[in-house]
């Protein structure tokens, strides 16, 4: 299970490694799946952060996006507009500066500010 691979990555001291960061990132879907929107906002904001910490030299990047999307994704879940609302503009904004507005995950995002904007 995803459990069992974070304590591993941090036996092996992983706990920095885009794997563990890929591993909060799905923890995250599936409590939000789930509707455990707590649980699933802990393993999201994990992911982001690490995510951050990893392409920190770069800024921009695709992995960066699908976090603050699916942070995105869980904050409207659970009520706060405000803060999904961030998260998509700023998912947004860096999948345009990476030229990725021809992928269906860039259209989606853009739906979604347009429609709860």
């Amino acid at each position: 299970t995803l459990h069992k691979a974070l304590e591993m990555s941090e036996r092996l001291k992983m706990s920095r490694h885009f794997i563990t960061a890929f591993v909060n990132y799905n923890l995250g879907i599936g409590y939000l799946k789930k509707g455990d929107y707590q649980k699933a906002l802990d393993y999201s904001k994990k992911s982001l952060n690490l995510r951050q910490k990893i392409y920190e030299k770069v800024k921009n990047h695709i992995e960066i996006v699908e976090s603050l999307h699916n942070l995105g994704d869980t904050y409207f879940a659970i009520g706060n507009k405000g803060k999904g609302l961030e998260c998509y503009q700023q998912a947004l904004a860096m999948s345009l500066a990476l030229s990725l507005d021809h992928l269906p995950q860039t259209k989606e995002i853009q739906k979604k500010l347009l429609c709860h904007a």
